[in-house]
């Protein structure tokens, strides 16, 4: 189920099964209106195992938020004994993302984060 299609400002978010993808850039000039509906459909979801795949190649500050935001609501639900698993992919051209992927992940408890290079 597509969640949200891909533009110039914003994410592709996918969800298909227990997997959720977000590719794309993110800087969308509210993202709270755009990432709340996306966090407010997966809180309500009963997951027991669940893998996100997010390849960002750009985010604004706002966008960020969110995306922590949702990753702390994933974190939730790690919490009550689902399996989550992150996996943050980046490109070697934005190396900004892999420090923002080590961010989360050092903020993360209960759920795997892996940091992936890719093409």
């Amino acid at each position: 189920m597509v969640l949200s299609e891909q533009s110039e400002k914003s994410p592709e978010i996918v969800l298909n099964g227990n997997e959720l993808s977000i590719i794309g850039r993110s800087f969308m000039s509210n993202a709270y209106d755009f990432y709340k509906k996306i966090i407010s459909y997966i809180s309500d979801l009963e997951i027991t195992d669940m893998n996100v795949n997010i390849c960002i190649d750009y985010f604004n500050t706002s966008s960020s938020k969110c995306i922590l935001e949702l990753f702390r609501v994933l974190e939730k639900k790690g919490e009550k004994g689902a399996k989550i698993k992150i996996t943050w992919g980046f490109s070697p051209k934005y190396y900004e993302m892999l420090e923002a992927g080590e961010d989360y992940r050092d903020l993360l408890h209960n759920i795997q984060f892996e940091i992936v290079e890719v093409n």
